[in-house]
């Protein structure tokens, strides 16, 4: 479909709510159409609803309005915000100019996932979970937060949610203000915040810590372990971007002596990258290892230490050698 309004079309015309999963293929070339599902459709367990780029282009829409149970959004330039929360929701692949909002109601258990996605921001907030009991994921995204503001912004916020958020890379950069993540947990709940990379430009800080006794901005990556209580196999350490330039637009995939090379490990909800290159699927010795953050590198381990080989085999797999 060259239009998303469409393809939609097509799937509201079906009987609701859908029995089988519905794949919508969106052509490059939609500009900043914003995505929203007509009230009609009705997405569910057995019959998702995945809306996703065509043949590796990565169209570019406005706003994302993700309403809808068991909806999937996956591989646009997507400049504007996202809005979701709802259970079953899948947002991977993605170039986000803008916050990527998930909010429940603080009391139904519902599980959305977050992988893979790049996530540059200024002036606001980047991927954001909040109010989520149950079990969400913030897997494999890289975030780069920017502000040379006063008021505070975070490349990853979880407040009062159950959150597995790992294998990120997380930066900020300018003023003191932009911070890598906030945390806020006041009321118990299950978070597994580790194995993820943090890194400063500037001034920026790695965070704000928030639970009953307080809020703490926190400056340092050790203190942040600390305050935290959680990222004891997380690391602070430049991730070596290619490119961090203005004007030359920015290009988060890691450089070939990155420290995030091979530092992950196979996840079952992150079989393939932002570039929809495969990631190991098992795990079992280095060459199962993968990359942190949304960028997927091939490696080979030898004496000297790593070093990257990218093969793509028909554009969809990766060798490992």
């Amino acid at each position: 479909y060259t239009t998303i309004a469409a393809a939609l079309a097509v799937v509201d015309s079906l009987s609701q709510p859908l029995t089988e999963v519905q794949q919508i293929e969106v052509k490059e070339g939609v500009t900043l159409a914003p995505i929203v599902i007509p009230v009609g459709i009705q997405p569910s367990l057995a019959g998702p609803l995945h809306i996703v780029n065509y043949e590796f282009h990565r169209p570019k829409v406005g706003a994302v309005t993700m309403d809808k149970e068991h909806l999937r959004i996956s591989g646009f330039e997507i400049d504007g915000d996202v809005a979701g929360g709802e259970d079953g929701q899948l947002f991977s692949e993605n170039l986000v100019r803008g916050k990527a909002v998930f909010t429940g109601d603080g009391v139904t258990s519902r599980t959305v996932k977050v992988c893979n996605n790049v996530v540059i921001t200024l002036d606001e907030d980047g991927i954001i979970i909040r109010n989520m009991p149950g079990g969400s994921r913030a897997v494999y995204n890289t975030c780069l937060c920017r502000t040379d503001l006063l008021v505070p912004v975070h490349g990853l916020v979880i407040e009062e949610s159950d959150v597995d958020a790992r294998f990120n890379i997380l930066t900020a950069m300018g003023s003191s203000a932009a911070r890598c993540a906030r945390l806020k947990n006041t009321g118990g709940w299950v978070v597994n915040l580790d194995r993820n990379l943090y890194w400063l430009y500037g001034e920026a800080l790695i965070g704000t810590y928030e639970d009953g006794m307080g809020v703490q901005d926190v400056a340092g990556f050790t203190a942040w372990q600390a305050a935290t209580g959680m990222e004891l196999a997380s690391f602070f350490d430049d991730p070596e971007f290619k490119c961090l330039d203005e004007d030359e637009g920015f290009d988060l995939d890691v450089s070939n002596s990155s420290p995030a090379i091979a530092e992950g490990e196979a996840d079952p909800d992150a079989v393939i990258d932002f570039e929809k290159t495969r990631r190991p699927t098992s795990a079992g010795g280095p060459l199962q290892s993968t990359t942190l953050g949304a960028y997927e590198e091939a490696q080979i381990i030898t004496d000297l230490g790593k070093t990257r080989i990218l093969e793509l085999i028909g554009g969809l797999s990766t060798a490992y050698i």
